[in-house]
Formats: structure tokens, sequence, C-alpha cells
């Protein structure tokens, strides 16, 4: 929160508001990999299954889903089964990338419609049809792009790692970056409403069979809302056919209500106050966690194995904030890489794995013991100073059971028992997970699977795919995901899609040798 108040400083009003937010978000997917406390999808064999690998990972990525899997590499005793290959395994090495974007909740669709809209046109009055639908779509855009959980997330993950026999090291960069508006000023817009009535009823055509009283999408609380700010009945009514036409539920028209009676109220004698004293904030954060996991696992037989990771820990805290209407938004985002606190701490991660004849079961548990990672406060050139909260890195513990009726065939379900953080104020993350792999003559691995978020519902099912190609002993893999959901994109015209995005998507690139 600002310790001082927003002051005019002298800004042109009338600057547009899509050019502004949509200026932040991208300054805040452009922070060096800024990480989070989500659950990463590490490695495309991984990624192409769903994330589902807790219990039939079989090489380096071990250290990230089970490090109990060391025990069972290269092991000397005579085996029964071994359903996943894991002891003719003796030493391997690998390096892999991966990039994921989210678009949680309507954010896609409210930065489409604020980037579209002209916020100059509205400032003087309401003249055409066309403008009174764009102050309504506009008006219930800004009135929800504040929600709790609504922003835009970044991720990605790099890393290298060696084994050998039981033990491993590597080295993994993890992070989440999130673009949130965090305090909302409805009032401060630069809209004239002191004819707002007229132009409304001027500018909207209806068949003049609704009355006041039987009002399609607006609530009797909204209804009155809008009266008791000073709207006329058919002004009302106006809006509520505006709202039908544009496919508004009564939640949607909600937002747009709110920021209706913040212009009414601010308008005083008839002009609302300016632009240039809009205290609109967008908060950047971000994460960056860089390990170093040295990894054992002991297998006490042929079913059960422990193993273990221990972590040095690196974590730089990012964060910053912008008054998006500030002609100098752009100056303050470019430095939002400058603003970090950096951390040292260590990690323990500990993972169990039992075999059973065609079947194998994996728990894993990263970062038992919390480790927290220091934020900071700093003072920007306008002397309103910000908290940046700490890190603390939780607990993350993920079940899994995996049928392996083949030794080229998996099939596998892993599900969150925890409900992890991420960057983003008031967004979780518990996966339940499910994939398959076809190891067609151990040259061409064919992978498919589908997750779901089931701590929030804005993205559905996300389908995930992918393919390995195993030249002897070097290996190259791929993998890309999209979720069923999709989001509009300004300007954009793909096949298929049009103007329409996947509201999550991925992808994951990785090499390795494996003896």
């Amino acid at each position: 929160m600002p310790a001082s108040p927003r002051k005019d400083r002298g800004r042109a009003p009338g600057i547009r508001y899509g050019r502004a937010f949509l200026a932040g978000i991208v300054a805040a997917c452009t922070v060096p990999p800024a990480h989070a406390l989500d659950t990463f999808f590490v490695g495309p064999r991984a990624q192409g299954m769903a994330g589902a690998l807790t219990a039939a990972v079989d090489d380096t990525d071990a250290q990230y889903y089970n490090p109990a899997a060391f025990g069972f590499f290269h092991r000397d005793a005579s085996i029964r089964f071994d359903n996943n290959d894991l002891a003719r395994k003796l030493y391997g090495h690998g390096a892999d990338a991966g990039i994921g974007l989210r678009a949680s909740g309507k954010m896609g669709e409210y930065l489409h419609t604020l980037s579209t809209t002209d916020l100059d046109a509205l400032t003087n009055g309401i003249d055409s049809p066309s403008e009174a639908e764009d102050l309504l779509a506009f008006t219930e855009s800004l009135g929800g792009i504040d929600d709790k959980g609504t922003g835009l997330m970044v991720d990605s993950n790099a890393g290298a790692a060696v084994r050998f026999r039981h033990f491993g090291i590597g080295i993994r960069a993890l992070g989440q970056a999130s673009a949130q508006v965090t305090e909302l000023d409805s009032a401060n817009l630069g809209i004239s409403t002191d004819q707002l009535d007229t132009e409304i009823q001027n500018n909207v055509t209806s068949d003049g069979s609704k009355t006041i009283d039987d009002l399609t999408v607006l609530s009797a609380d909204q209804k009155d809302s809008l009266a008791a700010a000073g709207f006329a009945d058919q002004t009302i009514v106006d809006l509520d056919t505006l709202a039908d036409e544009q496919g508004l539920s009564t939640e949607d028209a909600d937002a747009a209500v709110q920021v209706l009676d913040d212009v009414a109220g601010s308008s005083g004698s008839g002009t609302s106050s300016t632009v240039s004293e809009n205290g609109t904030l967008l908060t950047l954060k971000g994460f960056l966690l860089t390990e170093v996991p040295v990894t054992y696992g002991h297998a006490f037989n042929d079913r059960w194995a422990v193993g273990a990771n221990l972590k040095l820990m690196r974590g730089r805290v990012y964060g910053n904030h912008v008054l998006v209407f500030d002609s100098d938004a752009g100056d303050v985002l470019a430095k939002t890489d400058e603003r970090y606190e950096e951390t040292s701490r260590v990690g323990v991660d500990v993972g169990i794995m039992a075999r059973y004849p065609r079947v194998n079961f994996g728990l894993m548990a990263r970062n038992l013991n919390s480790p927290t990672f220091d934020g900071f406060t700093y003072t920007d050139a306008n002397g309103d100073s910000y908290s940046i909260s700490d890190v603390e890195v939780e607990p993350q513990v993920r079940a899994g059971v995996a049928l392996i009726p083949f030794h080229t065939v998996t099939f596998e379900l892993d599900y969150d028992l925890t409900r992890n953080d991420t960057v983003l104020r008031g967004y979780d993350t518990q996966m339940l997970a499910g994939g398959m792999e076809w190891d067609i003559l151990r040259i061409v691995a064919v992978r498919a699977g589908a997750y779901r978020n089931l701590a929030e519902r804005d993205m559905g099912t996300v389908y995930t795919g992918g393919l390995g190609l195993n030249l002897w002993t070097v290996r190259a893999d791929l993998s890309l995901a999209m979720s069923a959901e999709t989001t509009t994109v300004k300007n954009l015209d793909i096949p298929f899609y049009g103007n329409r995005l996947p509201k999550e998507m991925r992808a994951s690139l990785k090499v390795s040798a494996d003896f």
C-alpha cells in the first residue's frame, strides 16, 4: 500500500487505459526468470504425461519427482521384477528447459476489452450506439480486473543433472512471475456524467417492451444501486438491454454497476476527476529459485526404496508497483528487474517408491523444512513506499500410482495432497493428473495426458502430449500442453483459433544420455 495518497502529477487526461496496462503486462513477463511456489513441470517426459511421474520416473528428473528412484538404479541384487527398468541404468545426465503461460480468471478477455477501448472518446461523452456498448464493456472489464485470482502468470524452469548409481547432483532454476491489479480507482477516469442519462438513452435502441420492473440481467440490488447513483429508470432499462445484447450475466454486470456508481459519485457538478489523478495500481511479483540438489537413494529390497535431496537454495524475491495511468509507467516498469532481495537457504526433499508386479507407488514431499526468502521495502521516485512480502516455500506433497503392464507401456495417475501457492494473489493449484507413455521399440516414445487444477475452476482441463526420440544413448524429448478453455487476444488471427488462445500453454525440451 502506498504511504501517501495519489497526487496529480500533471499528466494529460485521456490516456488510453489498455496501452498502459498492456505495458505493465509485457514488463512482468520480461523480468528475468521469476518463478514461484507452484508445482512445476520439470522435463518433457513428465509434461507429456501431464506431470504424472511420481511413481514411474526413470532418469535424472527423479531429483524433482521422486529421489527414491535412485535407490533402484543399477541395483546389484537379483531382481525378480523391475517394472521401469531402473536396475540396468548405471549412469545418466541431461539438460532441459520449459516455459508456461497462464491467464487466470477472465484476464485475457479483460485485457482485450481494455486495450481496444478508446478512453479519449468516452471522456467526451457517448455519441453513438457503439460508444454506449464500449462504455458497458469497459466498465465491466475495469470493475473485474482486480478480482482476487485474476491475473497473468508466466513460469519457466531449466536445469541439468548427473547421476551415478544411487547418487546424483544437479542445478535447477524454477520461477514464476505475475502481473495483477491490486488497487483499482474506478472514479477518476475523466468521464463526464452530467448528461450520461440522455446520452445512453439517445444511443441505445430498445423495442420499448422492457420496463424498470422486468429487467432480464440486472438484479434488484443492482437496479437500486444505479438509481441511488442518480441514473434514470429509462437509463437503467437501456443498460440492462445492452448487458443482455452483450451476453453479460448478472455477476458480470455487477462489476460494471460498481464502476458506473463510482463514476457518477465522482462527477460532482458534472465533470469527473481527471485520469491524471487515477490511482489504479499494477503489482508485479516474481520469485526466482535456484537449487543445487545432492541426491541419494537407498533400496531396502526389490520392492521399497527411499531417497532424499539436500538442496542449497538461492532465492530472489522480485517486486514492483506502477500507477498504470502514469505516463512514466514504462520507465518505472523497466526497473523491475533491479528491485529484488536475494537470500540463501537449505531445503530438504524426501521420496518413497514401492514396486510390485506391474504396479509402482510413489510419494514425494518437497521442501519439508519450509525455507523462507526475504522480501523488501522500497520507496519510488514519488516518495511512495511499498512492501514486498517474504516468500515461504511451503511443503508440497504428491502421491502417484503407475500401472506398467509392459516394459514399454506406462500409465500413471498423480494427485497433489497439498494445496500449493503461486505468486498471484488468491490463486492456488492442486493438480489431479493422468498420463501414459508408449515407448515403441524403444526408439520413439509417444506420450499423452491431461491434468486439472482442483483448487481453481477457470482453466478447465489441460491436455498434454509429447514425443521422445532415442538415438542409442542420446535421447531428445519434446512436449506441449494447452487448456480447453480459451481467452481473447487482440489483433490475433490464426487457423482454427482466430483471435482466441488457450488460457494455459506450455512447452518443454530435453536432451539426455542414459546408460
